[in-house]
């Protein structure tokens, strides 16, 4: 793949089943002011129980822009190696890009407002929820963001230099880790438009998956006219109006390719919809074929598309076999095998390694034929390609260690030059790797000061 290729990929991004099948944010891009609740009874998989949203009459029930908002959220986690406490550390600008929102003014208020709006509504759901680990239906309570700390500009809102901290629901967080989300195809979500569109998108295709094995698809779905309605959040009860609520959906999905047909079964709202879709290798599948040898680096398939992106086959068998070299030149295990082994897929320009003559009985065995340069220790020798991309590692790396607010200065003191984030990546990542983060740490805060 050519690197002018690789700039044209888009990241690939995440979305939790629970959420989609229970359409727990509408995709109406606008409600009415009064619209600050709602209560649907729903049957899934032979399962019967209730939702009940509850929102501020300042923000009303999660809509619109939510969808997007809610994608970038659950990308976020999986890029931060899904934290079993639940907490993300971020910046505004990051999180825009992640939801592929525009980044100017009015983008930053809107997502402060969506940020907000997810903190402050609260869900009951009923004999609803499945506990995909164990493969059962459970009742929980949540708020989708359990936690939320930022810091703004003068006046409250968010800017290029806000740093977050999110903490998702435990129940949202033991779904994630558990594997219960779907991937939605970049290609689909530069073709797609409208934010209506690739929220109905997403609430359609989480329906075609089967329960057991996200990862699977069926090529035909039948559903309700009233259940549609129930998972967009269409207030009005009108069967037609109903129908015009999807149908600009319906079209755009047809134009692109997504659907090959639909069809209108009976009349009033007893209708039902037939979808019948194109087929299409799911962009997930190349990558389980890697499943054994992502186990051995304790990693998962879907982290794996998450780092790789679209890469072709040979190129993720060249990545993974340099992440398994790089783990062999440690003199010692490193704490987090499955960390660095998920830096040298997504960055492997960064590292120059050649095989060991003997390889540690941790390591997989690598063939010396995929890559021969002379042997040194693995050594980071380029920088990623944007201010950005050094930052986001940096959170990631010391998002344990910083406040919200030596977050936001560290932000800022690199992007005044004033700090040398390469540097700072070298000498955390070589402490993290020998487990003693205390100097590194103390010697920031203090440069910070």
């Amino acid at each position: 793949m050519t690197v002018k290729q690789r700039q044209l990929d888009l990241p690939v991004r995440f979305e939790e089943m629970n959420v989609l099948r229970l359409g727990l944010v509408s995709m109406q891009e606008r409600i009415p002011a009064d619209y600050t609740n709602w209560e649907e009874n729903f049957e899934i998989d032979g399962q019967i129980g209730r939702v009940v949203c509850k929102a501020l009459a300042e923000y009303g029930v999660p809509h619109g822009v939510d969808n997007d908002v809610m994608t970038a959220l659950i990308t976020l986690f999986r890029e931060q190696d899904d934290p079993e406490d639940g907490r993300m550390v971020s910046s505004a600008y990051n999180l825009l890009q992640l939801a592929g929102m525009d980044v100017n003014g009015a983008a930053y208020r809107l997502l402060r407002e969506s940020l907000e709006r997810l903190w402050t509504t609260s869900y009951q759901i009923s004999r609803l929820w499945r506990d995909h680990r164990r493969g059962r239906y459970t009742t929980v309570g949540l708020r989708i963001v359990h936690e939320l700390e930022y810091t703004g500009s003068g006046d409250g809102e968010f800017d290029n230099d806000s740093a977050l901290v999110i903490t998702l629901a435990p129940a949202l967080v033991n779904s994630i880790r558990a594997g219960f989300v779907r991937p939605m195809d970049p290609r689909l979500a530069r073709l797609l438009k409208r934010r209506s569109t690739r929220a109905f998108y997403r609430l359609l295709d989480a329906k075609r998956r089967d329960i057991n094995k996200p990862e699977q698809t069926v090529s035909f779905l039948q559903l309700s006219l009233l259940e549609l309605k129930q998972i967009c959040k269409i207030i009005n009860e009108q069967p037609d109006k109903i129908r015009r609520s999807i149908e600009p959906a319906h079209r755009e999905l047809l134009e692109i390719g997504y659907l090959k047909k639909v069809e209108y079964l009976g009349r009033g709202i007893k209708q039902q919809v037939a979808y019948t879709f194109n087929h299409q290798v799911t962009e997930e599948e190349p990558h389980f074929t890697f499943k054994a040898e992502l186990e051995a680096l304790g990693l998962k398939p879907l982290s794996l598309k998450n780092i790789l992106g679209n890469l072709d086959t040979a190129e993720i068998r060249q990545r993974l076999a340099k992440a398994h070299l790089v783990l062999a030149s440690y003199a010692s295990p490193p704490r987090n095998p499955a960390s660095v082994a998920a830096d040298v897929l997504k960055n492997p320009d960064k590292y120059e390694v050649q095989p060991p003559s003997l390889l540690p009985s941790y390591a997989p065995a690598v063939s010396a034929k995929v890559i021969k340069t002379p042997r040194q220790p693995a050594e980071l020798i380029a920088p990623p390609v944007s201010t950005e991309d050094l930052l986001k590692t940096l959170r990631f790396l010391l998002k344990a260690h910083l406040e919200l607010t030596e977050m936001d200065t560290l932000q800022a003191a690199i992007k005044e030059g004033r700090l040398d984030a390469v540097t700072l990546i070298k000498e955390v990542s070589v402490a993290k790797a020998a487990g003693d983060m205390q100097r590194p740490v103390e010697k920031l805060k203090a440069q910070l000061r």
